[in-house]
């Protein structure tokens, strides 16, 4: 999977928009973030990024599902800069996961941040 389809995917199944507060005109972040926010409060609910050219997205889930995921998938790992025990990090074309297994999760993400 590509990053814009990876964009795409969350945009189209959730009340998502796009943004990019970390990559100012002023900033030294040297990683792009894509970040989606919900449209009706503005709360984080994923973020896109890619790191030594590996697709990755942080979403937030159960912090027992993320626990069990963590331990038996390839490409889950705890959240980059985010709450690791909340936060999880997936390398999207390393995991076993299907897209609607990883489109799943990032519908999880949606409904835990949306309150």
């Amino acid at each position: 999977m590509e990053r814009q389809e990876l964009i795409d995917l969350v945009l189209a199944n959730t009340d998502g928009y796009e943004c990019y507060p970390f990559n100012g005109l002023n900033s030294h972040e040297k990683i792009k973030w894509t970040v989606i926010k919900h449209q009706s409060n503005n709360k984080i609910m994923a973020l896109i990024f890619e790191i030594d050219g590996q697709l990755l997205i942080d979403i937030k889930l159960d912090p027992d599902k993320g626990d069990i995921l963590r331990q038996s998938e390839t490409g889950f790992y705890p959240g980059y800069h985010m709450n690791k025990v909340h936060w999880n990090t997936v390398a999207v074309n390393l995991t076993s996961l299907t897209a609607d297994e990883l489109l799943g999760l990032i519908k999880e993400s949606a409904k835990l941040t949306a309150k």
